[in-house]
């Protein structure tokens, strides 16, 4: 069964138009789009990768759809990260009824808290916004060479002089200080970046391996 009909049955969740950008259609307005789940399904199914690191767990639609392709594939795990108890008791009850909950490890902490012991091959980061250039290097050293770090919501400037009248003491909103060395990492072309137009925005980084152009 197609996962995203798997979710509206299973889980009694029906597909409402994307808040910001009506082309779009959203389970919740805090997890991604669903097209965005269907980009993340198709790529892990492509990409194959034997560990994924999720940041942000919250309803657990990016894990599910991301699980889901590691069903497919037959193989790999997903480690993820949530702050909010909340989050986790919900999604670990949505993760149940689609039996996706043994591909999924989930870690009751904040992202910048974790400890990898191994590398990952693919990273999703959706927590908040302020945290997600941080958590890039904090992870950065785990990413496996031509491993993938999505970030959600974020534009391809890195919100990068973004103004919000309303809080004007805040640069870059809502992502406040942009890292020196996120900006070193980009230069020097140990990330490379490139971008996915959506609703909300997906803002992506590849890690070269040493034979790439």
């Amino acid at each position: 069964m197609d996962i995203v009909r798997e979710i509206e049955e299973k889980l009694g969740i029906k597909a409402l138009s994307e808040v910001t950008d009506n082309r779009f259609l959203m389970f919740d307005d805090g997890g991604i789009e669903i097209s965005t789940g269907q980009l993340l399904h198709g790529f892990i199914k492509r990409l194959k990768p034997e560990n994924i690191l999720e940041t942000g767990l919250y309803s657990a639609i990016s894990t599910i759809f991301m699980a889901d392709a590691i069903r497919e594939n037959g193989f790999g795990h997903i480690e993820t990260i949530e702050f909010e108890k909340t989050h986790i008791e919900r999604s670990q009850d949505r993760l149940n009824k689609l039996d996706l909950r043994k591909f999924v490890t989930i870690h009751h902490m904040s992202s910048l808290d974790f400890e990898p012991t191994h590398n990952y091959q693919f990273m999703f980061l959706d927590t908040e916004m302020n945290l997600r250039l941080w958590e890039v290097l904090r992870f950065y050293p785990f990413l496996a060479k031509r491993g993938y770090i999505f970030i959600h919501d974020m534009p391809p400037n890195f919100c990068r002089g973004n103004i919000n009248n309303d809080h004007p003491e805040i640069p870059n909103w809502p992502v406040n200080t942009i890292p020196e060395e996120f900006d070193k990492l980009i230069r020097d072309r140990k990330l490379l970046p490139f971008y996915f137009p959506s609703a909300r925005g997906l803002a992506s980084l590849y890690k070269p391996g040493e034979e790439d152009f």
